[in-house]
């Protein structure tokens, strides 16, 4: 069984608070009755550094100055994580509106299909009657008035006229 030094329960304690009331803040611990297996403790418990006294302010000034580092790089990072999924967000908000206005696309391209085919099929009936009132009507009327002996100074054309119909029929 492994025996803790004296008081490494109440740091690992003052540390748990440190962090539940605020988790960024980075803790530099000082003590005057340290050991090297009560600095890895406090260092495992989220300590950012542990200093022992007496304190040369040189090291106290890089502990801080790095510590403080260290939380700006932390809030850097956080910031830059928020951005992204807030980025990554507003990117599948435009992937689903992308993907409904595929959809709607779809959709019309293939009401477009079919207006197509109904027009094509509504010019082909047109088509078909049109050849069926030129034959049926117009051509036996042509014929007939190539016949008249009273149109006889316009024979030529209507001769003329009843080929072209003939041959667009």
């Amino acid at each position: 069984m492994r025996v803790r030094p004296a008081g490494i329960r109440h740091f690992e304690e003052v540390l748990e608070r440190i962090r539940d009331m605020c988790p960024e803040t980075k803790v530099i611990m000082m003590t005057g009755y340290a050991d090297k297996n009560m600095a890895i403790e406090a260092l495992r418990a989220g300590a950012f550094d542990f200093l022992e006294k007496p304190i040369d302010l040189d090291v106290l000034s890089h502990a801080v100055r790095h510590a403080l580092e260290a939380q700006a790089m932390a809030r850097a990072h956080q910031q830059a994580l928020q951005e992204l999924q807030h980025n990554q967000a507003t990117l599948q908000a435009y992937a689903s509106d992308l993907e409904q206005l595929n959809e709607e696309l779809r959709e019309t391209h293939q009401a477009m299909l079919v207006l197509a085919r109904n027009a094509d099929r509504a010019r082909q009936e047109m088509e078909a009657r049109l050849i069926t009132h030129l034959r049926s009507l117009i051509l036996p009327l042509l014929e007939d008035m190539c016949h008249d002996d009273r149109l006889e100074p316009y024979s030529s054309q209507l001769s003329l006229l009843e080929k072209a119909i003939e041959d667009a029929v």
